[in-house]
């Protein structure tokens, strides 16, 4: 199974962000444009467990939360990976504290139950897949974009989800977890 561990946005922060790409989402409709409710900011991600791992992995990730309290996340900007005539659009983010200590206990946790390679990035939201981008409509496209102030959250809840392509790529919840608040 192809899963991971993100961090859902709150409602509001989706409510603000679909108020926000209202204008550009009418103007690319030929955009992938991933469905609000499979938002999240990608924590590990994990290609190849085996549902005989998935229990273990779920115990010993449990462990490792317990010891974690909530990440607060700042907007940055959005941004095109990996250039700007790409397949992606994504929100890039600020975390405190920063998320590298988690993703490298989540890897050891990978590498000890023999889960095979795992990746994990910067943080981010992705809200697009698949854009082809004239190099004309960049600048307005940008100062569009990031025409909106910094905004920030916290998130105390995890959630494990496996990744599904049914026509489109979509995240199903396996199963939730709670930091300390």
């Amino acid at each position: 199974m192809r899963l991971f561990f993100a961090f859902p946005p709150p409602k509001s922060t989706i409510k603000y962000l679909q108020q926000h790409l209202q204008k550009l989402v009418k103007n690319f409709p030929h955009w992938d444009w991933i469905a609000p409710r499979d938002w999240h900011i990608t924590i590990l991600f994990l290609p190849q467990v085996s549902a005989a791992k998935e229990r273990e992995l779920i115990t010993e990730a449990k462990k490792i939360f317990s010891h974690f309290s909530g990440f607060s996340f700042t907007s940055s900007e959005w941004k095109f990976f990996p250039s700007f005539h790409s397949h992606l659009l994504f929100l890039s983010l600020t975390s405190s504290p920063p998320l590298y200590p988690l993703q490298q206990q989540l890897k050891k946790l990978a590498e000890k139950l023999e889960l095979g390679p795992t990746s994990f990035h910067p943080p981010h939201l992705t809200v697009a897949r698949k854009i082809k981008i004239k190099s004309n409509n960049l600048k307005g496209l940008s100062k569009e974009l990031n025409s909106f102030s910094p905004f920030s959250w916290v998130n105390t809840k995890i959630v494990l989800y496996q990744s599904l392509r049914q026509y489109q790529l979509h995240y199903w919840p396996r199963d939730e977890f709670y930091l300390k608040k």
